[in-house]
């Protein structure tokens, strides 16, 4: 996957709340998600998303003031997806008692995760510096903290509440650093790489 070049700062964008402004604003996201994921089309724009979806541009500019925020919308709507297949994930493992263990599985989960959509994954790469991103991706952080200090409560750790928080912290931010230094890389041998040095690192924890 090719480096993508940094975005702008994305406009505040409206939330839908209403059930047909929700069903509309899915179809401008799944209709988005497909231009970007058809080669032929090389630039993808408000316009050319709102053709597609069959609305009319105002209708896109209704919830989305660019198409930056667009992008934010399925980067949000792909971490959401996220939670829910690392929650699934962990539903399937055995207790686990080891801080090691465990944060293999985080490892391994994240990055087949993303393998799955690498589109998306390419334009949070390009968006990690704005400021729409940084919230988005603290709101999945703080519920995967939630998620795994009550699977760790589940199981016998040995360690202090305090201590666990701590850990997970770290481990998460971690993930957050090791996840965009394998996306941005240029060749699949520099991401292999990087995602064994990230199994190096976790591998280095203790309970």
């Amino acid at each position: 996957m090719p480096y993508a070049a940094k975005i702008k700062n994305p406009k505040k964008r409206r939330i839908p709340i209403q059930a047909r402004a929700i069903e509309r604003v899915n179809k401008i996201l799944d209709t988005a998600l497909f231009l970007m994921n058809d080669p032929s089309f090389i630039k993808v724009t408000t316009h050319l998303i709102a053709d597609k979806a069959g609305v009319s541009v105002g209708s896109v500019y209704q919830f989305f003031p660019n198409v930056e925020s667009v992008k934010i919308a399925l980067i949000e709507r792909l971490l959401d997806q996220y939670y829910d297949h690392f929650a699934a994930t962990l539903d399937t493992q055995p207790s686990i008692s080891d801080l090691r263990e465990f944060s293999l599985v985080l490892v391994n989960a994240t990055h087949d995760f993303y393998q799955a959509h690498p589109n998306i994954v390419a334009q949070m790469v390009a968006s990690r510096n704005t400021e729409e991103f940084k919230q988005v991706n603290e709101r999945l952080n703080r519920r995967l903290q939630e998620l795994m200090m009550g699977y760790f409560k589940g199981n016998t750790f040995a360690l202090h509440e305090k201590t666990l928080k701590r850990k997970i912290s770290v481990a998460l931010a971690t993930g957050d650093m090791m996840t965009m230094f394998i996306w941005a890389a240029t060749t699949q041998q520099e991401r292999d790489d990087y995602l064994q040095d990230w199994r190096d690192i976790v591998s280095s924890y203790s309970s």
